[in-house]
């Protein structure tokens, strides 16, 4: 029975009054050869962006230091760092800016 109404359901659930069932009037309403779909539109996946930005980024800036001239006024872990980090920074804004370009030619098509 369903709460509140005093009357039972019939055996293969709700109907509709044309005697089709509203499992079947969804699936019809679905399948129907005019039925309109709405337009999907394609969105970058901007924390695979900026992450892939920032870790290429890190990885360029451990290569700077390891490549780059001897500084003796900085040990060797505060140089790393500190060129990974500015690596990172760099990487992060240019995989945003790409994104942004990937974003606005998706949103044209």
């Amino acid at each position: 029975m369903i709460p509140g109404r005093g009357r039972a359901l019939p055996a293969g659930g709700p109907v509709r009054s044309s005697g089709a069932s509203w499992t079947t009037v969804a699936v019809m309403a679905s399948t129907a050869p005019n039925s309109h779909r709405g337009r999907t539109t394609r969105s970058v996946n901007w924390g695979a962006f900026l992450g892939t930005g920032v870790v290429l980024g890190v990885v360029v800036g451990g290569l700077v230091h390891v490549l780059g001239p001897y500084v003796p006024s900085y040990t060797m872990t505060t140089s790393v760092l500190f060129f990974a980090a500015f690596g990172a920074l760099v990487g992060g804004l240019l995989a945003g800016l790409i994104g942004v370009i990937c974003d606005i030619v998706l949103a044209r098509r």
